[in-house]
């Protein structure tokens, strides 16, 4: 079962920007929820454990990247207040002198 899990996480972590060990934690208990409800005799045991990490394991992928956009969009706003680091075009051109001339 183990490589399965692995073989899970990896799939979904690929550029994960938070805690790896939270991640990891989540789709152990995605298999672990499972494993306490889900009945042994059912067929496909494996498939539903494994389907039941990835889940849980998507939720907090979908959790942490919505985290990680509105921070994103909060410093992208934050720097647009602050002046001369806003876009481009409300400070001086690239190659413009201190006096905010052109050179030739």
């Amino acid at each position: 079962m183990m490589p399965g899990l692995k073989k899970v996480a990896g799939s979904i972590a690929r550029n994960f920007r938070g805690d790896i060990a939270d991640f990891d934690a989540e789709i152990v208990e995605g298999f672990l929820q499972a494993l306490n409800s889900l009945d042994p005799g059912k067929p496909m045991l494996y498939s539903s454990l494994r389907f039941m990490a990835l889940r849980y394991g998507l939720e907090a992928r979908g959790k942490e990247d919505r985290i990680n956009e509105t921070l994103l969009h909060l410093r992208r706003e934050h720097l647009r207040q602050v002046p001369g680091t806003g876009d481009r075009t409300s400070g001086p051109r690239p190659g413009a002198s201190r006096q905010g001339r052109h050179p030739d």
